[in-house]
C-alpha cells in the first residue's frame, strides 16, 4: 500500500535539504553538533532573558529548568545512542540555516513568558510539567527502541512504542514542546510549534 506524501510535506522536505543538509560550502560539522550546541546554550539564553528582563519568578525559574534541562536530556540520548542521520557533515552556512529556519524559533517561547512576565497558578506549571516529562521519556525511549532494534535487525520496527504509532518520537518531542508553548500563554508560540 502506497501512500502519496503531501504536497506541503514534500515542500518542506525539500526545502529543508537544499537549506541546510546539501548548502554549499565545505562541511565542517555534524548535524548532531549544530542541535547539541543549542541545546547547551539554551539554559544560558533562558537565564540571559531572565536578567534582560529583570524576570525571577517561579515560572521564570521553572521554564529554565523545563527547557534548560530537557536540553542535556537530550544530550545524553545523543551520546548513548546518536541518530544516524545526525552524524552527516553540514557547512557553517547550512547549521546557521538551521537555526533561524527551525530551532532558534523555540527561543521564543521563553522570551514569551519571560518577557511578558507570565506567571503560572501551581496546577499550570503542574500541566507543563507533566506534558515535559511524559514528551521526554516517549521522545528517549522510542529512540533508544529504534536505534538498538535497527543495530540488530533491519527493517520495519513494528513492536514496542511503534505498535502504537509510526512516530512516537515526533509524539513525544511535540509533547515536551507543548509544555513550553502552555508555559508561554501565547499564541504565537503554539504558531512556533506548530511550523516546527
Amino acid at each position: 500500500m502506497s501512500k502519496t506524501i503531501p504536497f506541503w510535506a514534500s515542500f518542506l522536505a525539500k526545502f529543508q535539504r537544499v537549506l541546510v543538509w546539501d548548502f554549499p560550502g565545505r562541511k565542517v560539522i555534524t548535524m548532531a553538533w549544530t542541535i547539541n550546541i543549542h541545546k547547551i546554550i539554551t539554559a544560558f539564553i533562558i537565564y540571559g532573558m531572565m536578567l534582560a528582563y529583570d524576570n525571577f519568578s517561579t515560572s521564570a525559574w521553572v521554564f529554565l529548568a523545563l527547557q534548560g534541562v530537557y536540553g542535556y536530556c537530550w544530550l545524553i540520548k545523543d551520546f548513548g545512542f546518536r541518530d544516524a542521520r545526525f552524524k552527516a557533515r553540514i557547512s557553517a552556512l547550512g547549521a546557521f540555516n538551521l537555526y533561524w529556519t527551525l530551532i532558534g524559533w523555540y527561543w521564543v517561547m521563553p522570551w514569551l513568558a519571560i518577557s511578558r512576565h507570565v506567571e503560572l497558578t501551581g496546577p499550570q506549571m503542574s500541566v507543563a510539567i507533566a506534558l515535559l516529562v511524559i514528551g521526554v521519556v516517549l521522545t528517549i525511549a522510542s529512540d533508544g527502541q529504534r536505534h538498538f532494534t535497527l543495530k540488530y535487525k533491519k527493517g520495519l520496527i513494528t513492536g514496542g512504542l511503534f505498535k502504537y504509532t509510526r512516530n512516537p518520537n515526533y509524539l513525544g518531542e511535540i509533547l515536551l514542546y507543548s509544555s513550553f508553548a502552555y508555559m508561554a500563554q501565547h499564541w504565537l508560540a503554539w504558531l512556533v510549534l506548530a511550523y516546527a
